[in-house]
């Protein structure tokens, strides 16, 4: 089954690897339990973490796919024993 950042790869038709991040996150609760965490959302370097934060709409749109691929191979993985071929007309 492909991982999230394969997922991320294939949407952004780019290559994308992991990195350790440890700002503001519930993420380590998780860790301690030994429950695998992967943060991926939109973010607006600008206005990140402060008043009046934003997000580009189509970095929005670009995380739904990501979301959706995921959810996708994991499904089918499980249902199938297989992934899924899938395409996006990437207009943003």
């Amino acid at each position: 089954m492909p991982s999230i950042v394969d997922n991320i790869s294939f949407v952004t038709v780019k290559r994308h690897m992991v990195c350790m991040q440890w700002a503001s996150s519930d993420a380590r609760h998780f860790r301690q339990y030994n429950i695998p965490v992967l943060q991926y959302g939109p973010a607006y370097l600008p206005s990140i973490h402060g008043y009046n934060e934003k997000v580009r709409v189509e970095d929005i749109v670009r995380c739904a796919k990501v979301y959706i691929t995921a959810v996708i191979d994991f499904f089918t993985s499980k249902v199938r024993g297989t992934t899924s071929s899938l395409t996006f007309d990437n207009e943003f």
